[in-house]
C-alpha cells in the first residue's frame, strides 16, 4: 500500500492542479478576479511540482504524462479564453 501511494504522488499533485484550475475558473465567472488569480497561481505552482516530483523520484508514467498535459490546457488555454 505504501509503494502504491508514493507513486502516485505526483498524479495527486496534478489533480490538485486540475482542481485550483477549476476554482480558477468557476471564481471567475463569477466575477471573484483576485480569488480567481491566487487559485491559478496556485494551480501555476503545483503544475511544476508535479513534474518535479516525478522525475526527481523517477516516478513518471504514462497516465501522470496525460494528467499533465490536460492541466497544461486547462492552465494555458482554457483559463485564459
Amino acid at each position: 500500500m505504501k509503494d502504491m501511494i508514493r507513486s502516485n504522488v505526483p498524479n495527486i499533485v496534478s489533480g490538485i492542479a486540475l482542481l485550483f484550475c477549476w476554482l480558477a475558473i468557476v471564481f471567475v465567472i463569477k466575477g471573484l478576479f483576485y480569488a480567481s488569480f491566487g487559485f491559478i497561481l496556485l494551480a501555476f505552482v503545483f503544475d511544476a511540482l508535479d513534474g518535479y516530483l516525478a522525475r526527481s523520484l523517477g516516478l513518471d508514467n504514462k497516465f501522470g504524462r496525460a494528467l499533465d498535459g490536460y492541466v497544461d490546457v486547462v492552465n494555458y488555454l482554457v483559463y485564459p479564453a
